[in-house]
């Protein structure tokens, strides 16, 4: 197992993450049967041009097993500040024991830290929860969301 972790534009990662994002969108996607999958990467490749989007991925030997997605937000609560916020995480299944999962994370923090950012969102869902990884990153609960379907 070769596994590395890297930051890569855009265009890099739709060429692999087909398959990954079908996986994680019908593994914990709430209400998948009302949504349909359909990512808006005209959105994603704007947001990436502007210098608000970062893909973090691990790849085992080349082959794409993991990705950790994040957007740069202004703080608008914080004039002159911004927020990374977790966008999407996933780990191929044959990949989350161990570490590898925890290895991203940090990485990811490492390269958001350098960019100057002070603070990294992640939000996991009610479907599969990471919490106690998130826990053990040294991360605090800081909000619950709700959602309905109207």
């Amino acid at each position: 197992m070769a596994v590395s972790y890297q930051q890569e534009f855009l265009d890099t990662f739709i060429k692999d993450a087909g398959i990954l994002v079908e996986k994680d969108w019908y593994e914990i996607q709430h209400n998948s049967d009302v949504l349909k999958l359909d990512p808006d990467w005209d959105m994603y490749r704007k947001l990436e041009l502007e210098g608000l989007l970062y893909i973090f991925t691990c790849r085992d030997s080349g082959k794409l097993v993991g990705y950790f997605t994040v957007f740069i937000i202004h703080n608008l609560h914080c004039k002159g500040n911004t927020r990374a916020v977790n966008d999407s995480i996933f780990m191929d299944k044959s990949y989350r024991k161990g570490f590898t999962g925890i290895r991203l994370i940090k990485f990811a923090e490492s390269c958001i830290k350098k960019d100057g950012h002070k603070t990294l969102t992640i939000a996991t869902t009610e479907i599969n929860p990471i919490d106690s990884i998130i826990y053990r990153l040294g991360y605090s609960k800081v909000s619950t969301s709700f959602e309905k379907e109207l």
